[in-house]
């Protein structure tokens, strides 16, 4: 399975997203990749990056808009090679 095509960063959205494992990387307006992330359970991890949420970065609230996802059971692997690969603006390495 390959990346579920960008979905409006909303709460709706991602009640919408599999609570499996994977990838899923938040875009901002123009669809440039800005975080990139990894869990064993999508929607929950996507909903705590949600801006209402208290918890959240910074970077991610001011630019977030979009997202997509990657349903993988190897996503710890993953997650690695594609913050090198896009050095997204708001991932801290």
């Amino acid at each position: 399975m390959g990346w579920v095509s960008l979905k409006p960063f909303t709460r709706f959205s991602v009640m919408l997203t599999p609570n499996q494992p994977g990838l899923y990387a938040l875009n901002d307006s123009g669809g440039r990749i800005i975080y990139i992330g990894g869990s064993d359970e999508l929607q929950r991890r996507l909903t705590e990056h949600l801006p209402e949420n208290e918890a959240q970065n910074l970077c991610i609230k001011r630019s977030a808009a979009q997202f997509q996802y990657l349903v993988s059971t190897n996503w710890q692997q993953e997650e690695r090679r594609l913050i090198e690969t896009y050095q997204p603006s708001c991932n801290r390495i």
